[in-house]
């Protein structure tokens, strides 16, 4: 139907410059096939979400860091992963849900800043252009070289972005704290008299966006919190996580390294 409209109109337009005020059925044949070739094109200049390529930062066992443009489609074939679990690492996806995904070739890891996914010999890092994923990145190189460690490669990474992400919300709460305690301090210690004061009003005015400021912080923590007790309640996931092992021998040796979360 867009189409027809289309074409009708400029088979019109076209009719009255050349001074003939009916509509010739061959002008409006010629008008509709113009506007077909014009959307075909187009459509073939449009992108599918699917085919527009993702940046990360690939981080192998040796600490080499280089940028890549991944096709979302290759990632999914050589990782087996379906394109629901590669949403939780793409940043076009302004989802804010905690995810800590335990797949068979890889561990799909979505929280606070940091969207990776980590296999037993590379970590892709992704939005590397994120503040806080380049502050984190030194952090992890270091994590990862550290050859003696008890944990395999990919606990390792896990480790580190846990220990990241920890530190990120316990300065997020040392920041909110001494606001919130210095207005219930004021609210609690003042009067009935008081109540008219200046400093009484400006407490009011702060407290209901410091408890929305409060309120998103729990949100958030108790996002994180679900996530990781999903994957450490389920016996197979936890398996999962061995990607060293399972690279190395196929499976998981429940009596090699213990993770002690």
């Amino acid at each position: 139907m867009g189409f027809a409209l289309r074409a009708l109109r400029v088979a019109v337009r076209e009719s009255r410059y050349g001074g003939n005020v009916h509509l010739g059925r061959q002008d409006s044949r010629n008008a509709l096939m113009r506007c077909r070739r014009t959307s075909t094109s187009a459509g073939q200049r449009r992108q599918t979400p699917a085919s527009v390529p993702i940046i990360a930062l690939e981080i192998k066992t040796d600490g080499t860091i280089r940028e890549r443009h991944l096709q979302k489609s290759d990632v999914a074939a050589e990782l087996h992963l379906n394109y629901r679990d590669l949403r939780v690492v793409d940043p076009s996806f302004r989802s804010e849900t905690a995810m800590f995904l335990a797949r068979s070739s890889a561990i799909v890891v979505h929280l606070e800043h940091i969207r990776a996914l980590v296999q037993a010999n590379r970590i892709l890092l992704f939005d590397p252009n994120h503040p806080r994923v380049q502050a984190f990145l030194p952090q992890l190189r270091d994590r990862l070289r550290q050859e003696t460690h008890p944990l395999p490669y990919e606990l390792r990474a896990l480790e580190a972005i846990l220990i990241n992400v920890c530190g990120t919300l316990n300065r997020s709460l040392l920041t909110l704290s001494p606001s919130v305690e210095s207005v219930l301090d004021t609210l609690s210690s003042s009067t009935t008299a008081d109540f008219g004061s200046v400093q009484v009003a400006q407490s009011l005015d702060r407290l209901l966006p410091l408890e929305n400021s409060m309120n998103e912080f729990g949100s958030q923590v108790e996002q994180i919190r679900s996530a990781m007790i999903e994957v450490l309640e389920n016996d197979e996931d936890m398996s999962e996580m061995y990607l060293t092992d399972k690279m190395v021998t196929g499976k998981h040796d429940e009596g090699s390294a213990k993770v002690n979360w």
